[in-house]
């Protein structure tokens, strides 16, 4: 551990969390970095490039690889530590002034725009170039700025599907900028930046710790054997230690189960999440029903903290009704080891992207939970809405739009729209576009599009349902619009345009459909009269007069569609003078 610590940066006896000083929003900063406890364990190695001079001292990009669970993170923790000390002092002397932050990829899914959203809030604030891409305005956040950037996760940025190549990630970062990566990819990395953690805890240090967890209440042979089928790996100890410490599992029973089950090793490179899955499981063999309900709630939320109020909901609890039983289920959960205190007063976080992961249900959920959290996330998300809200209303914002995010992917069913999901896309949406936050009006945008596509496809070729992606077409490309990705809108709006016609001409004797229609057309016409291509703008408004001026005719006392013919007359003559 003293020769890897040395390769990062100097030993430190130090063992709080490491707070970058900035406000933050999760997924970035949010979720601090925290050195080893008895209950996280860091691993050692003698890899030779442990031998070389420190590097974040030294102001030097750095990264750890290695295996899931191995303490990469606890590692990082322990030498920026050291590196930046627990001041705002320590902080200003260290090599990174500006502060340290932390991009959880785990979080925005290896998805590029998100996590830059992330971290251009963190850096400069969610009002911060708020009509620009997210790229924009983390590349422009992180322009000269002396940072350090932690990237946890990096092997989510693997390029497939809607993921980003890490290099593609990380090209906002300027050159005053440095990063340390933490990933299980070894491609990812530059070898004379990169330490690898190949091997877990010696003998000695994970006795030491399993006694530590245990409070040497296993006999000395049964501790042998559970110690040989752990391998000194940190995580595996640190559960498999807070479930012989609580009493109610035989070492004996766990030692033999194990044994007879012929698990893979916990060194295997490519099999021991097996292993690391049967552990948890057994971890939660014995939870009563609040606790597991809890569990389920908190992996149906995102990777990340998490109130007091959302478990009180998913329990069934109404304004704090259910308060204590919450917190006894929290509790039995940190108990375990599966979840802590997050650095947020009342909030909790999971301790392990694993446990995250095997605690989260995207398919077949308990859809009480669900339904229950659904309405818990509205009321939440209208309250840091409301005129009246508190300072730090944008970062509430963030962290609640990333369990917006994470609630839909996990509703297989389609449960949530009338509670959750259509409030985001009519109300939250607006609301947050009545505030600039562009930003966060895609979090939410997206968010309902990663539900929607979800849907069986004869659900999504529904009438109904088209019309409803038709919206949220449209409203991402008002955004992408403003934000100045002119080929994103335009790719939307014809999506969208092509579907409301499809809709339109199937049943024409539709009033809405046709109004829909003429408003997509407007669209349109807008479009290209803002890039100057006059003669398509007016083309898209004739048609649109054309439906206008029919509804009209239809019915002369409706306000409303008299109204309309007289705004597109407008705009016709304006694009023919």
């Amino acid at each position: 551990m003293g020769d890897l610590l040395e390769w990062l940066g100097p030993h430190s006896a130090g063992s709080r969390s490491l707070h970058s000083r900035r406000t933050s929003a999760h997924g970035l900063g949010r979720q601090t970095l925290t050195a080893p406890n008895p209950g996280r364990a860091t691993p050692v190695t003698n890899h030779p490039q442990a031998r070389t001079p420190n590097r974040l001292s030294a102001g030097e990009n750095a990264a750890v690889v290695g295996p899931a669970g191995l303490g990469k993170t606890a590692l990082a923790a322990k030498a920026l530590l050291a590196v930046v000390g627990h001041t705002p002092q320590t902080l200003a002397a260290s090599p990174f002034p500006g502060g340290v932050v932390f991009l959880d990829l785990y979080t925005f899914h290896g998805e590029a725009q998100p996590a830059w959203g992330a971290l251009a809030n963190t850096l400069a604030g969610p009002d911060f170039m708020p009509d620009s891409p997210a790229k924009n305005r983390a590349t422009e956040a992180c322009r000269g700025r002396r940072i350090l950037v932690v990237i946890e996760g990096g092997e989510e940025a693997d390029g497939a599907g809607k993921r980003a190549g890490i290099n593609e990630l990380l090209s906002v970062l300027s050159p005053q900028n440095r990063r340390l990566l933490l990933t299980r990819q070894i491609t990812q990395t530059v070898p004379a930046e990169t330490v690898k953690l190949e091997h877990a805890l010696q003998p000695a240090d994970a006795a030491r710790l399993l006694d530590s967890l245990t409070q040497g209440r296993v006999m000395a042979d049964v501790r042998d054997r559970v110690l040989a089928l752990l391998e000194g790996h940190p995580l595996a100890l640190t559960w498999a230690g807070n479930l012989l410490a609580r009493g109610d599992e035989s070492p004996q029973q766990l030692a033999g189960d194990w044994e007879h089950e012929s698990l893979p090793s916990l060194s295997h490179p490519m099999q021991a999440q097996h292993t690391l899955k049967w552990l948890f499981d057994r971890s939660v063999r014995g939870l009563d029903d609040p606790a597991r309900k809890a569990l389920e709630a908190a992996g149906l939320l995102a990777r990340a903290p998490f109130p007091l109020a959302a478990i009180d909901a998913a329990l069934g609890g109404s304004d704090g009704g259910n308060e204590k039983g919450a917190r006894d289920a929290l509790r039995s959960l940190v108990q375990r080891g599966l979840l802590r205190l997050a650095d947020v007063p009342d909030q909790w976080e999971f301790t392990h992207v694993l446990g995250y992961r095997f605690a989260r249900k995207e398919s077949g959920s308990d859809a009480v939970i669900r339904e229950r959290l659904g309405a818990w996330l509205h009321g939440h998300l209208a309250k840091a809405l409301a005129p009246d809200a508190a300072a730090e209303g944008p970062l509430v914002l963030s962290g609640a739009l990333e369990h917006l995010g994470a609630l839909l992917r996990a509703d297989d069913d389609q449960r949530l729209w009338r509670p959750l999901a259509k409030r985001a896309l009519y109300e939250i949406a607006d609301r947050l576009e009545d505030l600039g936050r562009l930003g966060q009006v895609m979090l939410a945008l997206d968010a309902v599009a990663g539900w929607m596509e979800r849907f069986p496809a004869n659900k999504a070729a529904q009438p109904e349902w088209l019309h409803e992606n038709t919206v949220l077409k449209i409203d991402q490309a008002d955004v992408l619009l403003e934000q100045g990705d002119l080929k994103g809108a335009l790719g939307a709006y014809r999506e969208s345009e092509a579907v409301i016609r499809r809709l339109a001409e199937a049943d024409p004797s539709n009033a809405a459909r046709q109004r829909d229609l003429s408003f997509s057309l407007t669209r349109m016409a807008q479009f290209h009269e803002q890039q100057g291509k006059r003669s398509e703008a007016l083309d898209f408004a004739e048609q649109s007069l054309a439906i206008d001026e029919r509804l009209a005719a239809l019915d002369p006392t409706n306000v409303t569609w008299q109204r309309d013919v007289e705004i597109t007359r407008a705009m016709v003559a304006r694009l023919r003078g």
